[in-house]
C-alpha cells in the first residue's frame, strides 16, 4: 500500500462514550481507530486514564490525529472532578500528543463554553422569529465549571498551536442524546445548577438582568421536575 493510500490512524479518548460510539460506527471504513478507554470494554481498546500523561503518550504514539472526548461531562460537576478530568486530563492529552509526535488534536468543546449568553437571553432567544445567534465570534462566557473547563481547553489548544505548532480544532458540541427521545434523558448533567438568591443579587449589582422569580419557579416554568439532588 502506498503512503497516499494509507488509512489515517485516529486515536479516540473516551471511545466508550456516546460520540465515540458514533465515530466508531460511522467512520470505521475510513479510518483506523485507536480506541482508548478508562476501563476494559467489549471492543478493542487501550485502557488508560487521561490523568496518566506517560500512559497517554504511549497510547497515542503512531497516530495521525487524536479526537479528545474523555471528560467529566456534567454541567453540575464538582471542582475536584472537573480539575482532575477536564483540566489536568485535558492538558495531558495535548502534551501527550506533542510528545508522541501526533500532529493534530480535535478537542471536544461544548456550547457550555458560551452558554451564559443563552442564560441571559432566555427564554425569548428560543422564539422562532428571534434572529440572535451565539456564534464563534462571541467571547467565552461559561455557565458552569464544566463550561469553564471547555473554554480553558480551547485557549490551551491555542497555546499548543501557537507555541508548539500542533494543529488544533475545537468543536463546540451541543446535546447528543443516547436515545432519540428527550423525555428519557437525564437533564441533571446538561443543566447548570440554578443561581441562588445571593448570586442573583450580585449579578444585579453588576448590571445583569435578573430573571423574574426564584430558581425553583424558573426551573418549573422550563419544565424541569426535581428528583432527589438532580434535575430532570
Amino acid at each position: 500500500m502506498t503512503e497516499h493510500a494509507r488509512r489515517l490512524r485516529v486515536a479516540i479518548t473516551g471511545a466508550e462514550g456516546i460520540i465515540g460510539g458514533v465515530l466508531r460506527a460511522s467512520l470505521s471504513d475510513r479510518y483506523d481507530f485507536i480506541n482508548t478507554t478508562r476501563t476494559p470494554v467489549e471492543f478493542e481498546s487501550t485502557v488508560v486514564d487521561i490523568r496518566d500523561v506517560d500512559g497517554l503518550t504511549a497510547a497515542l504514539r503512531g497516530s495521525d490525529a487524536v479526537v479528545h472526548l474523555a471528560a467529566l461531562a456534567d454541567a453540575g460537576g464538582d471542582w475536584q472532578g472537573t480539575l482532575e478530568h477536564n483540566i489536568i486530563g485535558m492538558r495531558n492529552v495535548y502534551e501527550a500528543a506533542l510528545q508522541a509526535g501526533v500532529p493534530r488534536v480535535v478537542f471536544a468543546s461544548s456550547n457550555h463554553a458560551v452558554a451564559q449568553f443563552e442564560v441571559d437571553a432566555s427564554p425569548t432567544l428560543y422564539d422562532l422569529d428571534d434572529t440572535r445567534t451565539i456564534g464563534t465570534d462571541c467571547e467565552l462566557r461559561p455557565d458552569s465549571l464544566y463550561g469553564w473547563s471547555k473554554a480553558a481547553g480551547e485557549t490551551l489548544g491555542r497555546f499548543y498551536s501557537d507555541v508548539h505548532g500542533l494543529q488544533v480544532i475545537c468543536l463546540r458540541i451541543g446535546w447528543v442524546l443516547r436515545v432519540d427521545d428527550l423525555w428519557q434523558q437525564d437533564m441533571g448533567v446538561e443543566v447548570a445548577p440554578p443561581l441562588d438568591q445571593d448570586s442573583l443579587s450580585r449579578r444585579a449589582g453588576l448590571g445583569h438582568e435578573v430573571p423574574q422569580g426564584d430558581a425553583e419557579h424558573e426551573c418549573a416554568r422550563a419544565g424541569y421536575v426535581e428528583t432527589g439532588t438532580a434535575q430532570t
